[in-house]
């Protein structure tokens, strides 16, 4: 029988582990590597009864605390204690899902699993190599050949697709970039949110959260500001993302890769975010860094 801590997180695991530093692509369930140790295939999340299970050749087996001591070091103590603080802020409960609700999800499943790996070759591939994006790509973008346009004259294009978790870290929504040649499509919209409310603050996980690591609004932003400075990145989709963002407990220092606005909306947002930090997260090292040249963000930095 669970008590404390392991009470608290049961089916929760998938959720609180990437604020902890455990990128979710270590928790499908499937053989690879591990999050501590490395390797290829040694290790596998099962999560057994919600308890956050998993398995290492060589680190061992364990439930989800054990997981957090061994990735970020801590002893149980400290590390049931950051694990409570997360679980706590994250109980908020979930109203059950409509009829409506459950086929959207459906949808936003089918264009997933439709949907493969960006490589180099297809149209997401070069789409992002035209904005000075090399590989690898992160695994939270993915590549669909052919998907519904509304609105406009053509009804299908090819799109790069981003899976967007809400500020609990769940998986929620898909954003998409539609594409021709390689270009972003020329239609009105070609960026665009599934349909649906995203909660500002919601994010795309463009690498494993770390100790320190930068947020931009664009994924495009995010990724070359991740190249450019070498830490993990993440996409809050857009201004009003930015300002409501919540890092992962993990992070100690957070850079803040605002767009220079004409009419300073990136600053105002990314400065918004760094005062609100700052009066609530004392222990977090913050900076903002905004390009020099006006009308310009991180991914058209030279």
């Amino acid at each position: 029988m669970m008590t404390g801590i392991g009470e608290q997180c049961v089916h929760r695991w998938r959720s609180i582990l990437p604020q902890l530093g455990v990128s979710s692509k270590y928790l499908t369930g499937k053989q690879g590597p591990c999050p501590k140790c490395g390797g290829k295939d040694r290790f596998r999340f099962d999560d057994k009864d919600g308890r956050g299970t998993f398995y290492c050749n060589q680190c061992g087996a364990g439930d989800g605390v054990t997981l957090v001591m061994l990735v970020t070091g801590k002893v149980f103590r400290d590390a049931a204690e950051t694990i409570r603080q997360i679980a706590v802020g994250a109980a908020v409960s979930r109203p059950a899902y409509t009829l409506d609700q459950e086929k959207r999800v459906q949808s936003l499943r089918d264009i997933w699993r439709a949907s493969q790996p960006i490589t180099a070759d297809d149209e997401a591939g070069r789409y992002l190599a035209s904005r000075g994006i090399e590989p690898p790509f992160s695994e939270a973008l993915r590549f669909i050949p052919k998907l519904r346009v509304s609105g406009e004259s053509m009804t299908h294009l090819a799109a790069m697709i981003a899976l967007v978790r809400d500020p609990d870290g769940e998986p929620l929504t898909l954003h998409r970039t539609y594409l021709q040649g390689g270009r972003k499509a020329a239609i009105s919209s070609p960026r665009r949110m599934m349909p649906g409310k995203t909660p500002h603050g919601s994010y795309v996980e463009l690498a494993p959260a770390a100790e320190e690591m930068g947020v931009a609004e664009g994924i495009e932003t995010a990724l070359r500001a991740r190249q450019r400075f070498g830490i993990p990145c993440w996409a809050l989709i857009s201004a009003d993302g930015l300002k409501a963002f919540t890092p992962p407990i993990v992070v100690k220092r957070l850079r803040i890769f605002g767009d220079n606005d004409r009419n300073y909306t990136g600053h105002a947002a990314s400065y918004a975010l760094a005062h609100r930090l700052a009066v609530h997260n004392d222990h977090i090292d913050l900076s903002v860094e905004i390009p020099e040249v006006v009308g310009a963000d991180w991914a058209d930095a030279a």
